[in-house]
């Protein structure tokens, strides 16, 4: 095992040790699967090994976040990735260690034992992405056009990627990074953009389709509105009678999203389309102008 790979299963090995801190998603798990509780049930939950629900706990625990990411991304090339050789080479070297680790709790419980268990060994492994090469010209977008606060981030996030790329979709991240790079909002972009690329064809028109999800964003927040003044007027169970229905959308996140549209549209394209607030359903609710609408974006950003 040559230096580098000591060094990445070393590190590994240090984070384990140091304990899984317990984030909302997993605490949410743990209450809702086990009925909120005590780290002696857990205790208990986690010895059991007939216990059907304890494997996947486990692999939840186990589950490397972003953060831990970060930590190791530092030991990985900048652009390639580990070959599979290596990784199994790690993985070997793990398997015989015996690691203990940690349950940490947020909210003051106290900390939990637990061992890292050697069948997860190749799953973990797995997900962090050891193998998953960045595309050059990105690489060096992001060792040179980002603050060098945000490159391992960005980093972690692009080995994250689900779908490898197509040339149009990696120009358009170059220019991406090259407009937002030292921008304060860079890493929520990248994660909507990242996610936007993974639904629209490699050749599609980025900018097209943007204006598109903008567009339905608006149409969407437009709705939710016009409900809730008809709910002033009307109760929900008249409304349902008539086939009215609630939209199910969260106007929190629809502003979040077209904050984010139209703040990486002006920045990577200089433009927006103008919204068509000629095309509304109903006359019961409507923004003044499409400045006000300009202005509750605003003060998402």
């Amino acid at each position: 095992m040559n230096e580098r790979h000591r060094r990445l299963v070393g590190k590994i090995e240090q984070l384990l040790r140091a304990g899984i801190e317990v984030g909302p998603d997993l605490l949410g798990y743990i209450d809702a699967t086990f009925s909120n509780p005590s780290v002696k049930d857990l205790e208990g939950i986690v010895a059991d090994e007939s216990d059907p629900e304890r494997e996947g706990l486990l692999e939840l625990i186990f589950f490397p976040d972003e953060p831990m990411q970060q930590k190791l991304e530092e030991l990985l090339p900048e652009a390639g990735g580990l070959g599979q050789n290596d990784v199994d080479a790690d993985a070997a070297e793990l398997y015989t260690r015996r690691i203990h680790s940690a349950l940490v709790f947020s909210d003051r419980r106290d900390r939990l034992a637990v061992d890292f268990p050697p069948g997860l060994v190749t799953t973990f492994l797995q997900r962090l992405n050891l193998t998953r090469r960045i595309e050059p010209r990105l690489a060096i977008a992001i060792s040179t056009l980002v603050a060098p606060v945000d490159r391992i981030a960005v980093r972690v996030k692009l080995r994250n990627t689900r779908k490898q790329m197509g040339d149009g979709k990696v120009r358009f991240l170059c220019d991406f990074l090259a407009k937002l790079g030292r921008d304060d909002q860079l890493l929520a972009c990248l994660d909507f953009m990242l996610n936007f690329l993974e639904d629209i064809e490699d050749d599609a028109d980025v900018y097209a389709a943007l204006m598109n999800r903008r567009r339905i964003g608006w149409q969407l927040l437009q709705k939710s509105a016009q409900f809730e003044e008809k709910l002033k007027k009307d109760n929900i169970e008249t409304l349902m009678l008539r086939g009215e229905r609630a939209p199910h959308v969260s106007k929190e996140e629809l502003l979040k999203t077209i904050a984010l549209i139209e703040r990486i549209s002006l920045a990577v394209f200089g433009r927006l389309d103008r919204l068509d607030l000629g095309a509304r359903e109903s006359a019961d609710f409507d923004f003044g102008s499409e400045a006000d609408l300009s202005e509750i974006i605003r003060r998402m950003l």
